[in-house]
């Protein structure tokens, strides 16, 4: 099977997944959010981002370099796993006593406890998830299973028992629960079905040796968390619950173009992982191919995204948060600068063995995102957080870009000029359909716009890379 074959069978595997597990979770946080209410959602989401942190220190960058190590040399899989597993859990234990104890001291009210006692049992959910290991093994069917498995099962539930602002702690529960049964289930059938493991591999003494390999990960991928959600803990801390709710209305539609390009980046990995191994020059072939393809879509997806913003919110949430509109608008475009980023730094760094670079540009951006959210939130709210959010993304960018180069040089410029144009022509088509249509009705003119902005596009793609597109199908269809 052709590299590119294989990367499209993945990718349609996870991009399937993504669609149907993240729709439902995406649904699941919008039932949420009408049912609970802006202020009971707000503590809700508040409560998650705390518990992200801890999640953070659960994985401490272990799945991320054991990923990169089983798609480099798969025979090592089952090893690997058992020992890392190991290590994760037995973190997580520890973790969540600390915490428990902490929380259990805090100057805060008995429900407010509860509800964090229950949003850190999801770290349980990360320390048994095996989601990086059938990635590296390259079988993203089972990870498109594990998410659709959690966001059901998480799904009926909520439905069934969630019923109305008194209800947050239950909400907390099926999200925090559903999450570890699936991730036990999945792990089972990984050492049953799929990798043969012997219990005698296991070997606590390798575990140090793999927890400081991985750290400088962990801590990337703790700076990156910041960039992703220090906004919103700083927003529960300095503004009113009402805020975080807006705020992550905005976000809850923002991460659906960051998850399809995290989709299309996970497809990847493995494959830039095992060509930086074996041969530099297909690795290059195969980063420029990917740039363009990446570029292709989150150009016009950030500026449709901004155009059809209020027609997005009030469709999915509802005019009591009409005021997350603005937010959105500010957060799309952070999704550039974001992909291009993660291309130059998990793509090239990662695969190349420099995990400190990574980390550099990392830490740049959680730092900028810190100050400018102290400097920010105080004037302009969850406006103030979103555009921290992109200030930041745009130094990580910067920081990581400079870095790669000294390993390897992807041309950007002509990769992205065609989708730059085809695109500012649909938006030029947006505005005369929202000009020319007679449609009075908001949701019907504003439908009626995006459409033909995305028929623009996609005629404009067809026509002037025919070439590029169908070379691309041809080799989708070899053996």
């Amino acid at each position: 099977m052709s590299t590119t074959k294989r990367i499209a069978k993945n990718f349609i595997w996870l991009l399937g997944g993504n669609i149907a597990s993240g729709g439902l979770l995406f649904l699941i946080y919008v039932f949420l959010a009408r049912v609970l209410g802006v202020w009971a959602f707000g503590l809700l989401s508040f409560a998650q981002a705390v518990t992200s942190y801890l999640v953070l220190l659960v994985d401490s960058g272990l799945s991320l370099f054991g990923m990169n190590k089983i798609a480099a040399n798969k025979s090592i899989a089952g090893h690997l796993a058992l020992n890392i597993f190991a290590v994760r859990l037995s973190i997580a234990l520890l973790l969540y006593l600390a915490s428990a104890l902490l929380v259990t001291f805090l100057p805060i009210a008995a429900n407010m406890k509860l509800l964090f006692l229950l949003a850190f049992i999801f770290i349980f959910y990360r320390a048994l998830n095996a989601d990086w290991v059938f990635q590296g093994l390259e079988q993203m069917e089972f990870i498109t299973v594990g998410k659709l498995a959690y966001t059901l099962l998480a799904g009926g539930l909520a439905l069934l028992l969630v019923k109305g602002p008194a209800d947050l702690l239950g909400a907390v529960a099926i999200i925090s629960l559903a999450g570890v049964l699936v991730s036990g289930l999945m792990l089972i059938f990984l050492f049953r079905r799929v990798l043969t493991v012997d219990f005698g591999w296991l070997a606590p003494a390798q575990w140090a040796n793999y927890f400081l390999l991985a750290l400088p990960l962990g801590a990337s991928l703790a700076m990156i968390q910041v960039c992703n959600n220090l906004d919103t803990v700083m927003l529960g801390f300095m503004d009113r619950p009402e805020m975080v709710g807006y705020y992550n209305a905005a976000y809850k539609i923002f991460f659906i173009g960051l998850g399809i390009f995290c989709t299309w980046l996970s497809t990847a990995m493995p494959v830039a992982s095992a060509r930086f191994q074996t041969d530099q020059e297909a690795a290059h072939r195969f980063l420029q191919k990917f740039l363009r393809l990446t570029l292709i879509l989150i150009v016009p997806l950030v500026l449709l995204t901004f155009l059809a913003a209020p027609l997005i919110i009030r469709l999915f949430f509802g005019s009591q948060y009409d005021q997350a509109v603005l937010g959105l608008r500010i957060l799309c475009w952070a999704l550039l600068p974001m992909s291009l980023g993660s291309t130059y730094g998990v793509l090239i760094l990662i695969p190349s063995g420099h995990y400190n670079l990574f980390l550099y540009s990392s830490l740049a951006g959680a730092t900028v995102n810190l100050v400018f959210n102290l400097l920010l939130i105080p004037a302009f709210s969850f406006y103030g957080a979103a555009s921290a959010t992109l200030l930041a993304e745009l130094a990580a960018l910067a920081v990581v870009y400079r870095f790669s180069r000294s390993v390897m040089t992807l041309e950007f410029l002509p990769a992205v000029g065609k989708p730059l144009v085809y695109t500012l022509l649909a938006g030029l088509a947006w505005f005369l359909a929202r000009s020319w249509l007679t449609v009075h009705h908001w949701l019907v003119s504003q439908s009626l716009a995006g459409l033909a902005f995305v028929s623009v596009y996609l005629a404009m793609l067809f026509v002037w890379d025919k070439t590029f597109i169908l070379g691309f199908a041809k080799e989708l269809k070899s053996k």
